[in-house]
């Protein structure tokens, strides 16, 4: 294979010395669908920090009334917010129509999150948006 044979990075078609044959080259429009679907994945994750928050301050007045069990409720609203995170970096990767994989699970992890039970129906109806647009991304 001669060292200047390269790709389309469209249709994937080889090419050589640049030169494309007669099939037209289109770049494929995005679709609005990613982008709703990566702020309805940020909005979730963003739910589930503040609802990480929230069980935090929480567990503190569990633990300073003297309730047991208070440092079960922290070490969840650690993992809440840990899940969160990942929500929302998955959100903007889906708004920038990179990393497909993180998307999905920011996605999935904003529907577990929960974010005040909002988050759920924000997460998944993202997730429906952007699950199909695989073909849009760039990994």
């Amino acid at each position: 294979m001669p060292s200047d044979y390269q790709y389309c990075q469209y249709c994937g078609q080889g090419t050589f010395s640049g030169v494309y044959s007669e099939v037209a080259h289109e770049v494929p429009a995005p679709s609005r669908n990613v982008t709703l679907g990566g702020l309805l994945i940020l909005a979730s994750g963003i739910l589930g920090v503040f609802s990480g928050i929230y069980a935090l301050v929480v567990s503190d007045a569990y633990s300073a009334a003297g309730y047991v069990g208070s440092e079960f409720l922290t070490c969840c609203a650690v993992i809440i917010m840990l899940f969160s995170g990942v929500a929302v970096l998955g959100g903007l990767f889906a708004i920038q129509r990179r990393h497909f994989t993180l998307a999905v699970i920011g996605g999935v992890l904003g529907m577990i999150v929960g974010g005040f039970w909002i988050g759920l129906f924000l997460g998944a109806i993202g997730l429906i948006l952007v699950a199909p647009s695989r073909n849009e991304f760039r990994d």
